[in-house]
């Protein structure tokens, strides 16, 4: 009976292992302070509105902020405003932080430099939006496309070695009944 505690205890654990690991890289870094430079990256299709929420701690709080828009196509719009570049003042939360939102339209394609500084200091935020052109709403791929992926994703490797660990949980069950079975038998 003891190896088959043991195989149920190595079973749990491997299955414990493959849902924690990848739950773990997913933890919140709000903890930690950010580096400054914040920099950060985004791909999006024409069309959508992408929003970056910016950590705390990366500006002081309350501040004010200074954001520019640059790219090769027309700028996004932030409101209404639209121009090949666009530039605003902002102002940051109490804890430093900041929410970037901006419109993608249309016309949107190409390589976008977002830069949101804290005017006086080296507290920046920088960030590289590719737009892919696909604004089509009659389009199912396109509207696919445009809707947010949540959740996680597990590496395979994880999943090979919770599959590892079951089919040798199986294997030690099944040698420890056909152990027990002819332990009887005599």
């Amino acid at each position: 009976m003891r190896l088959f505690s043991r195989s149920v205890a190595v079973l749990g654990a491997a299955a414990l292992l493959a849902v924690s690991v990848p739950v773990a890289a997913q933890a919140d870094p709000a903890p930690y302070t950010p580096l400054k430079p914040e920099t950060w990256s985004a791909t999006v299709i024409s069309c959508t509105i992408t929003t970056h929420e910016v950590p705390a701690h990366t500006f002081d709080g309350s501040a004010g902020l200074q954001l520019s828009v640059s790219g090769t196509s027309p700028a996004p719009t932030l409101a209404v405003f639209g121009a090949s570049q666009l530039t605003a003042r902002m102002v940051s939360d109490g804890a430093g932080g900041a929410e970037i939102r901006l419109d993608f339209g249309q016309a949107a394609t190409g390589v976008y430099h977002v830069t949101l500084v804290e005017p006086g200091t080296e507290n920046t935020s920088y960030g590289v939006v590719t737009v892919t052109p696909a604004c089509d709403p009659a389009d199912p791929a396109s509207i696919a496309a445009a809707l947010p992926r949540t959740g996680t994703t597990i590496d395979y490797r994880a999943l090979w070695g919770a599959a590892g660990a079951v089919a040798i949980g199986l294997l030690l069950w099944g040698a420890a009944a056909l152990r027990r079975s002819r332990a009887q038998r005599r």
